[in-house]
């Protein structure tokens, strides 16, 4: 096989984090897939981006589509709840969509992304302040009541 089709996030990755309401930008290209590097694969006019908003469904709403081979045929997006889950279908001149059999017989000219939330994390300061918080509260009760 020599040419995978990858959705990349910001010309980055498949996946990326990105805060909710960010504007991203999604791209579309062939790799290797022996050394994740761009590659030539089949002619490309179109590509055409599906969103999976549900986690518990395999449902794809349109997202939109791009004809500018240039810009590697981006497409802008905003970054909804529920880390988005993005496929991107090539299709050719006659609007057909692009295939490249692989491993099983799946298609591997449609690329995936994944949008993920950035989850913050409480500072170190914080969880050993509020622990050592309540360790005095409990130790400071007990002499309390008892005088």
């Amino acid at each position: 096989m020599s040419a995978v089709g990858e959705a990349f996030i910001d010309g980055l990755s498949s996946t990326a984090f990105s805060p909710l309401g960010a504007m991203v930008n999604l791209t579309f290209q062939f790799v290797d897939p022996a050394t994740d590097l761009p590659t030539t694969g089949p002619p490309i006019a179109s590509v055409e981006y599906l969103v999976n908003l549900d986690p518990d469904n395999d449902l794809f709403s349109i997202l939109g589509a791009s004809m500018d081979a240039s810009s590697h045929f981006s497409l802008s997006f905003t970054v909804v709840p529920f880390e988005p889950f993005i496929k991107s279908i090539p299709f050719d001149s006659s609007g057909n969509a692009i295939v490249i059999t692989g491993v099983d017989g799946q298609n591997v000219a449609v690329g995936v992304a994944v949008v993920l939330e950035p989850v913050p994390e409480p500072s170190t300061i914080a969880l050993v302040g509020s622990g050592g918080a309540i360790i005095f509260s409990f130790a400071w009760c007990p002499r309390r009541y008892n005088r």
